[in-house]
């Protein structure tokens, strides 16, 4: 192994080229897909500029038959990776094995685009100084047409020949349709010189070398795929998933094109699945357990299963994706909160055929799984208990899942207080109103024409709406806080035609539904029946408002009053006894094949209870929610799980805290021993500044100390404010 340094300009001209030395950068098909966003880009070519370095690229020097593709240069969403696969060869070639997203955005920024549109630099950015997560100098993806000085296309910096750069700064300053000022002309001649130097001249591109030419016994590809993963576990460069497939795409010179066919026809209709979701359900319909362990692909039956069984996996998976859509109403991604739940229904569609399509339950089991995310957290060792379940009766037997669910500590029960918490920032409202709305298009030509879910009463309106304030006298007190005016009583779903500037925007209720706007009185009668629209024009007006949510609150549980069930009856605390006890048992999975599980068995202390565990805390940001609850564990007492539902979360982090991490580890579950160790693993994501939903009155006083001690007591104030006047609940 040997290190070797490059410039930038002329690694990237190494790039898919054979003729160049070495024969050329090129990419194995073991990598994933590029998945960097122009933002990280923009933040890659910053860094460049304030001379941060490059971490250290690993190449592989080879002239084996090696399955490999071309650098992507004109980047855009729905492109596919085989449109980029090289024909096999024994030319030497050099094989990235370690730093494809840095060198892929080099070449799309230096030498490419990024869904239709080129990098520009702004040549008089970078003059302040900037804190080190700041950016300092400002780079965009940007159209030609819209594109206006000082913002220049970088490319045409770095790839100048045969200018000195103060005659390129020269050439640029011609540019500029205003005189600039000698601190301008100064900051633009710096910048050039700059990039010049950084991307240019200066060698700031190293790599270590692999050479499987002057030493061909040195490395061989079992050897490669390992010193790959080892060279992408240990950061945020590829998920676990990604690292699996490595394997797996090692063994199987088509499991790039059969994953790829797989994926489109699953998202067809704006579905969101993924390698990841392909890949735990493969293993888990194998017996394998749900959890990603590296070694369940070197154990020399995983991967040759996979590829032997892989008609009837992916037969299973689309199966389970079609009676998804035709039996439930969800029809896309934004109604599915959670794909996790489809795994134990492709695990029965797979494993027992024949009884899928006349089994009874499937649904109500979706359904109430979604609703109360039941899969949320990390589900690894719920799945496979279902599972194991399945297995055992050789059926899908709704109550006896019900009771393994139960059993695990989570609720399956959808009461008016779960129907009544959506709100309109929440995802799981799409799933209501999927349910709903039955036939409502849910798969629009265009993104931008999807559904979309409006406040019937306008946030505008009802922030107009002022009462007096006792302490000034003056009308100055919003009378309807955001969780009253968000209410799903206060939401409806309209297309993006009727929701459009044109359409409803900011009308209030009594214009909307006014018979005027309609061909007929029978016209009018759909519409209203359709949204759960009280018929009583009174209640359409803003002094009603409140009668108005009442009112539509009953016609909305009437709606739904099929799923609203009653407490748990003595037959399925029983059940939930008896999964209970056989979960202290050995655990085995499906076939008899052992998987590793952590199993804490959760102790129902009352039977006229829902179910353990209780909230201590709960808070919202758009899209997601937060959550610390107590359960009491056997033999431990209580214990304090975290749970970080929606992916939104990942926002809220410092780039510093987001190194290391991935998106997917935002919809997981950890345990503290202690509440204030539970409130310490979340400061992160400056809990105290987000939403209260709810908090546990045993635990007010220390909550409310964590908030002064984070937040100030302004932020004190604000909370105290909502827990005390608005409708949160305290849980007592």
């Amino acid at each position: 192994m040997q290190n070797k340094t490059l410039p930038i300009r002329k690694i990237v001209t190494y790039l898919n080229n054979v003729e160049s030395e070495g024969g050329g950068f090129w990419l194995p098909n073991i990598q994933r897909p590029f998945v960097w966003s122009e933002e990280q880009i923009a933040r890659l070519f910053d860094s460049i500029m304030r001379e941060y370095p490059i971490s250290t690229l690993l190449i592989w020097k080879t002239k084996e038959v090696i399955k490999h593709r071309k650098f992507i240069d004109n980047y855009h969403r729905d492109l596919k990776l085989t449109d980029f696969y090289v024909p096999e060869n024994r030319h030497s070639k050099l094989l990235v094995l370690d730093g494809q997203q840095r060198l892929q955005t080099l070449f799309i920024g230096l030498r490419g685009s990024y869904c239709g549109k080129e990098l520009y630099f702004d040549v008089l950015s970078g003059g302040d100084a900037a804190a080190p997560e700041d950016i300092r100098f400002r780079f965009a993806f940007k159209e030609k047409v819209t594109a206006a000085w000082p913002w220049v296309r970088f490319k045409d910096i770095v790839f100048v020949n045969n200018r000195l750069d103060l005659q390129i700064a020269l050439d640029l300053q011609k540019l500029a349709p205003l005189r600039l000022t000698p601190e301008q002309i100064q900051r633009l001649q710096i910048n050039v010189a700059r990039a010049r130097q950084e991307f240019v001249n200066a060698e700031n591109i190293t790599f270590q070398e692999l050479d499987g030419i002057d030493n061909p016994d040195a490395y061989n590809v079992d050897d490669i795929v390992e010193i790959f993963i080892r060279a992408n576990s240990g950061g945020t460069k590829l998920g676990k998933s990604d690292l699996l497939f490595s394997l797996l795409a090692a063994s199987w010179e088509d499991a790039d094109g059969e994953m790829e066919n797989l994926l489109e026809d699953l998202n067809q209709g704006r579905f969101a699945f993924d390698r990841d979701f392909v890949l735990k359900a493969s293993l888990c319909v194998l017996g394998k357990g749900a959890s990603y362990e590296i070694r369940k692909f070197r154990d020399g039956k995983t991967k040759e299963e996979i590829i032997e069984k892989w008609e009837q996996i992916s037969a299973a998976i689309k199966a389970v994706r079609d009676f998804v859509v035709s039996k439930t109403y969800i029809r896309s991604d934004k109604a599915m909160p959670s794909y996790q739940a489809l795994i134990p229904l492709i695990y029965f569609r797979y494993r027992f055929p024949s009884q899928f399509n006349s089994t009874g339950g499937l649904q109500e089991y979706l359904l109430r799984s979604l609703i109360n995310g039941v899969f949320s957290g990390s589900p690894d060792n719920l799945i496979d208990k279902i599972v194991r379940n399945i297995e055992e009766l050789k059926a899908f037997v709704l109550d006896e899942v019900f009771a393994v669910i139960r059993a695990d500590g989570r609720s399956l029960e959808i009461t008016r207080d779960v129907i009544f918490g959506q709100h309109y920032q929440s995802r799981e409202i799409h799933l209501f109103f999927n349910l709903w709305y039955k036939d409502f298009d849910y798969i629009p030509a265009l993104d931008e024409n999807g559904p979309q879910v409006d406040h019937i009463f306008p946030q505008s309106l009802l922030k107009s709406v002022r009462d007096v304030n006792e302490a000034s006298g003056r009308r100055n007190l919003l009378r309807y806080r955001q969780e009253q005016r968000d209410q799903i009583a206060n939401c409806m779903l309209l297309t993006a035609e009727e929701n459009g500037f044109s359409g409803k925007c900011n009308a209030p209720p009594e214009q909307w539904f006014s018979p005027s706007r309609f061909t007929s009185k029978n016209a009018q009668e759909a519409y209203l029946n359709l949204h759960l629209i009280p018929k009583d024009p009174e209640l359409w007006r803003l002094e009603n408002f409140d009668n108005f949510v009442a009112a539509r609150k009953e016609l909305i549980a009437a709606k739904f009053s099929r799923i609203l069930p009653g407490d748990l009856s003595a037959a399925q605390t029983a059940d939930v006894d008896r999964v209970q006890k056989g979960d202290e048992q050995s655990e085995t999975g499906a076939h008899g094949t052992e998987v590793e599980l952590k199993t804490q068995t959760t102790v129902i202390a009352n039977k006229n209870s829902k179910v353990l565990p209780e909230i201590v805390l709960k808070v919202g940001a758009e899209g997601g929610t937060l959550t610390i609850l107590r359960e009491r564990i056997v033999e431990q007492g209580w214990q304090f799980r975290i749970e970080l539902n929606e992916t939104t979360l990942y926002d809220m982090l410092s780039e510093e805290d987001q190194r290391g991490m991935r998106v997917e580890d935002f919809a997981r579950t950890e345990y503290a021993p202690t509440c204030q160790e539970a409130l310490r693993r979340i400061d992160r994501y400056q809990w105290f500044r987000l939403y209260p939903l709810e908090v546990h009155p045993e635990y007010l006083d220390a909550v409310l100390a964590e908030v002064r001690k984070n937040g100030g007591l302004d932020e004190v104030a604000r909370w105290r404010e909502r827990l005390e006047v608005s409708a949160i609940r305290l849980k007592t």
